[in-house]
């Protein structure tokens, strides 16, 4: 179709070069009003003739594919936003423990993990420790972070 639509502007630009050389090699005066006005219908022939025989019907869109195409891309965006949110809410969570746990004057490398519930809300759901079980460590992540004993991982290596 667009090779169609390629030839149909190369034979407009080939008429019109055509045309306009006739005008100059045209004598001035009426000949030449004549002239110009027989070129100008002769163009307009030349682009009507070419714009009919274009086949519409080619030009027919693929909407169906084109919204299943956008609707892929856009939930391929939808779970990019939310393994990002995701990486963000567990690296600050971490970093919030780590650093408590820094201030009771323990030593421990903290990983949090995430899910998303029914609304889509990102929550952070197990807490995983490197370092020596702490009682206190772990009341206070149960009762201010809301990591329950049974979503505490600890790791004593």
């Amino acid at each position: 179709m667009i090779a169609a639509v390629r030839e149909w502007l190369a034979a407009l630009l080939a008429a019109a070069i055509l045309l306009a050389a006739a005008q100059m090699l045209m004598p001035q005066g009426n000949v030449r009003r004549v002239g110009s006005l027989l070129c100008g219908l002769l163009f307009i022939l030349a682009a009507l003739r070419g714009a009919v025989r274009i086949d519409l019907a080619a030009f027919t869109l693929d909407v169906e594919a084109y919204e299943a195409e956008l609707l892929e891309r856009r939930e391929s965006l939808e779970r990019e936003q939310e393994a990002q949110r995701a990486a963000i809410i567990e690296n600050r969570t971490a970093t919030y423990i780590s650093d408590k746990a820094s201030s009771m004057g323990l030593t421990l490398g903290v990983s949090v993990e995430t899910e998303t519930d029914a609304d889509g809300i990102v929550l952070p759901v197990r807490v995983i420790l490197a370092g020596a079980y702490s009682e206190a460590f772990s009341r206070w992540l149960s009762t201010e972070m809301g990591f329950p004993p049974e979503r505490q991982v600890w790791n004593e290596a």
